[in-house]
C-alpha cells in the first residue's frame, strides 16, 4: 500500500510572502490568505485578532447544506483510506464477504483528532509556477484568480496581505498559551485511486476539496472535549483588510520586478 506524505512544514520568510518547504522540496510561495465569513461581525472579530477555531468534529458532523457547502466533510482526518482491491475477505461469524463485494473504500478515522481546533484559510500561492516570464503572466494571473466556489462560501472576506507577520503573531499567541500547533497546506488525495495510510490525518483531504487551496492552522490544546476556541492574537487590521468579493478577481494584477 502507498503512504501519503504529511504536511509538516518549514516556513521561511521572503518579504511579505512565505516559502513553504516540505523537507528540501519546494512547494509554493504564499502571497496572501483569504478567510470567508457568512456575517460581517465575524470578519470584524477576525480583524480584531479574535480567531474563532472550530474543532475538527464540527466539520465531520456539519450537514452539507447550502450553509455548510465546502465546509462539511464527514471524512475529516482519515488515518487510512483503503480501496476494496487492497483488502482481504471480511468474515462476520460464518459469513464471508469478499472484498470485491465492497462498493466504496474503507475509511478509518481516529477520534484523537476530533478535539483539534483548526483555522482554515484559502491560500493564494505560486502553485506549480517556479519561475515567471512575460509570456507566462496571463496564465499565472489566471492561476491566481480565486475559484468561484470559494467566493460563494461567504458574503464577506478578509484578505491577509502580510502572511509572514500573520504567522508570527499566531506563533507568538500559541506559545503564550502553551499549545501545540501545526501550520501548513492540506495534502489532497484522489479518493477513487489512493489506497493506504495517511501519516498526517489532520492535513489530509479528498481531492474533491482541492479547489479550496486550503492552508490550515491546527491547535492541540490538550482538551478532552471537541469545543470551539478563540485564539487572541491582537489586532490584525494593519496586516489584513476587508475585501469586496464581487470585484476581488478583477482587482488582481501581476507586476513583475521589470515592470514596477
Amino acid at each position: 500500500m502507498a503512504e501519503a506524505n504529511g504536511a509538516g512544514l518549514l516556513l521561511t520568510g521572503r518579504r511579505n510572502a512565505l516559502e513553504c518547504r516540505l523537507g528540501s522540496t519546494f512547494v509554493a510561495t504564499v502571497y496572501f490568505y483569504l478567510k470567508f465569513f457568512e456575517q460581517l461581525q465575524y470578519a470584524k472579530d477576525f480583524l480584531a485578532g479574535r480567531l474563532w477555531m472550530n474543532p475538527l468534529k464540527y466539520f465531520k458532523t456539519l450537514e452539507a447544506t447550502d450553509a455548510g457547502a465546502g465546509r462539511a466533510d464527514k471524512y475529516e482526518a482519515p488515518t487510512a483510506w483503503l480501496q476494496p482491491c487492497e483488502l482481504g475477505t471480511i468474515r462476520i461469524g460464518e459469513i464471508e464477504i469478499a472484498a470485491t463485494e465492497l462498493t466504496a473504500p474503507v475509511v478509518i478515522q481516529s477520534q484523537e483528532a476530533d478535539n483539534t481546533n483548526v483555522l482554515c484559510l484559502y491560500a493564494g500561492t505560486s502553485g506549480h509556477f517556479d519561475m515567471l516570464s512575460d509570456e507566462m503572466l496571463p496564465s499565472f494571473r489566471e492561476h491566481m484568480l480565486v475559484p468561484s466556489r470559494c467566493l460563494e462560501m461567504g458574503s464577506v472576506a478578509v484578505l491577509v496581505h502580510h502572511v509572514r507577520n500573520f504567522r508570527s503573531r499566531i506563533v507568538h499567541a500559541v506559545r503564550r498559551e502553551g499549545f501545540g500547533m501545526e501550520f501548513g497546506p492540506i495534502s489532497y488525495f484522489e479518493s477513487s485511486k489512493y489506497s493506504g495510510n495517511l501519516t498526517n490525518p489532520t492535513f489530509a483531504k479528498r481531492a474533491d476539496f482541492a479547489w479550496q487551496r486550503e492552508h490550515r492552522i491546527a491547535l492541540n490544546r490538550g482538551v478532552s472535549e471537541p469545543v470551539a476556541y478563540v485564539l487572541d492574537v491582537g489586532s490584525l487590521d494593519d496586516i489584513c483588510s476587508l475585501v469586496d468579493l464581487a470585484t476581488l478577481n478583477d482587482s488582481i494584477s501581476i507586476v513583475t520586478p521589470n515592470h514596477e
